[in-house]
């Protein structure tokens, strides 16, 4: 697309390997300059598991330290603070704090305090009459809400104390700190604590008058972070992958896709968002054309605002899995609009002198920064007045590609114009497929349709046949055949298939299987008298719908 000699613009659009993160990472900062600052310190406390990639990730935002406190286990990592190893070899500091990790203070000394209940014990449930009104809908929609507490009934039981901060400082012996402890105050679903302050006064005045030699202070996770990297690196453990070790029921592992088509939408959004519409904005922009900042932010707004864990895993109500597909549709509609706005404007700036007017072209784009050769399915539209019935694509250099027709059609297509009413387009529709050849990285191929077989389309009444050079994969309708694969359909639908490189052999695929779960949003839990339902053995529909080299 550019001039050899402008290798500034060259270099913008070919390194683009880490655009994911260079992407997140301006949307980090700008967002974080807007708010007054960021914290540079991966805070993964509640994750649904934190992968092998993760450190990699974090030092690509500069990230050297993680507190990552879902279940790591003490076998792994005796003590909380360790050195993580990511997949590449890249490490970060990190600590799994210590027992119920972020909501340590809030669950084991908060809540006794400011109720004179233990959250954990068996008498921590709604007294009627003494914790104020509540309200509950009574109508058939409200009737499974819950009930909402309309007055507070906190106050400090100043003789709990001592006992419930030192409950909480117990948790956290595994810290390599042990003068210095981080006592977590997080926790779902609550809002800000008023008395927290005086809290702390008051637990410092009683553990002062008992002899205990602690004392809490208001602080955040920069300080406590500082503190850990004062640890000698030669007490760290280093722990390697995913950190993602249960227990089962405490992991979350089982929602990880909970409900596929949202994860699926993700992936495909983020493709052509960040695969197609920002780097070819990029380019368009060096050609002239305006960077639409209108599009592009928006759509990387709604595509974050999908990713909580709950949102992009599904583990919610309905309504917020409709929300997120929304969102994720909105990302999607805007990056396509960006990307095929973009794909116009390179096509205005392609020197198509060397053509005939009536020659049909075809663009391929390359927005990947590496070259590539693919096999893809085409709707190719030819004028009906150039009656065409087969033909070659060829390339600049005079090359014919491969290509395997699948079907054609008659069709009016109609042709928008800003300055006139749509345009009928009288055309022959014809489905292919095409193996590209290379495709620069960055960049795009131009071809040139070349009329092999024309007809008398007023006249005709025996079409011509289809030829075939006896190449097609499939031998019959269950079986086919390349030099790496031969695959063959069983009865019921499933697959076998022969690796004819390893000669391993791989039988019963691709059977379905359904049985019952009785779990919650999170967790997969087996009915009692469960039934289990297998495809093996059934009597399968099984039909042809391609056939071609």
């Amino acid at each position: 697309i550019f001039p050899e000699h402008d290798v500034k613009y060259n270099h913008i659009l070919y390194d683009f390997q880490d655009k994911f993160i260079d992407v997140a990472k301006l949307y980090y900062k700008k967002t974080g300059k807007e708010l007054g600052g960021w914290l540079d310190v991966g805070y993964e406390s509640f994750g649904w598991g934190q992968t092998a990639q993760f450190p990699q990730i974090y030092q690509g935002f500069g990230i050297d330290s993680v507190i990552v406190a879902k279940n790591v286990d003490p076998q792994r990592a005796p003590d909380a603070e360790f050195i993580w190893k990511g997949t590449d070899g890249t490490e970060v500091l990190a600590t799994r704090l210590g027992k119920d990790a972020r909501a340590n203070f809030f669950m084991n000394a908060y809540l006794q305090i400011m109720n004179g209940m233990d959250y954990k014990g068996k008498d921590y449930n709604y007294r009627h009459g003494k914790q104020g009104m509540v309200f509950h809908r009574a109508d058939p929609d409200g009737k499974h809400n819950d009930y909402f507490s309309l007055e507070c009934s906190e106050q400090i039981h100043k003789e709990l104390l001592v006992e419930a901060v030192l409950r909480a400082w117990s948790f956290t012996g595994s810290s390599l700190l042990q003068k210095d402890r981080a006592l977590m105050d997080g926790s779902d679903s609550t809002t800000a604590q008023p008395q927290l302050t005086r809290l702390i006064a008051l637990a410092n005045e009683e553990l002062e008058k008992q002899g205990v030699d602690i004392r809490l202070q208001m602080s955040d996770i920069a300080e406590y972070v500082a503190l850990l990297k004062e640890i000698p690196t030669e007490k760290l453990r280093t722990v390697e992958g995913e950190l993602r070790d249960g227990p089962t029921t405490s992991l979350s592992g089982n929602a990880l896709m909970t409900r596929p088509h949202i994860k699926i939408l993700n992936k495909a959004v983020q493709n052509k968002l960040f695969r197609c519409a920002e780097p070819f904005s990029v380019a368009a922009h060096a050609l002239g054309y305006p960077y639409d900042h209108g599009f592009l932010d928006p759509a990387v707004n709604y595509l974050l605002l999908s990713h909580p864990h709950d949102s992009i895993n599904g583990v919610t109500q309905d309504k917020t899995v409709r929300d997120t597909v929304y969102r994720l549709e909105q990302a999607q509609e805007l990056s396509e609009t960006v990307y095929f706005a973009c794909c116009q404007e390179m096509l205005k700036h392609i020197d198509t002198s060397a053509y005939d007017e009536q020659d049909v072209l075809l663009a391929l784009f390359n927005p990947l920064p590496q070259p590539r050769n693919e096999i893809i399915k085409l709707y190719i539209d030819t004028p009906q007045d150039q009656e065409i019935w087969d033909f070659d694509l060829v390339d600049d250099a005079g090359n014919v590609l491969n290509t395997q027709f699948v079907s054609r059609e008659e069709l009016v297509c109609p042709v928008s114009d800003l300055y006139a009413r749509p345009w009928p387009l009288y055309a022959d529709r014809h489905c292919i497929y095409l193996q590209t050849g290379e495709i620069p990285a960055g960049g795009y191929k131009l071809l040139r349709l070349r009329k092999k077989n024309g007809f008398f389309r007023e006249a005709v009444f025996w079409p011509q046949t289809r030829k075939t050079k006896g190449d097609e994969l499939a031998a019959s309708p269950t079986s086919m055949e390349n030099s790496f694969l031969r695959v063959e359909v069983c009865r019921d639908g499933s697959l076998n298939i022969l690796d004819k490189a390893s000669g391993r052999q791989y039988c019963g695929l691709n059977y379905f299987q359904d049985e019952g779960d009785c779990g919650d949003y999170w967790m997969y839990y087996p009915p009692y008298h469960n039934r289990t339902y297998s495809s093996r053995g059934s009597a399968a529909s099984i039909w042809l719908e391609d056939n071609g080299p």
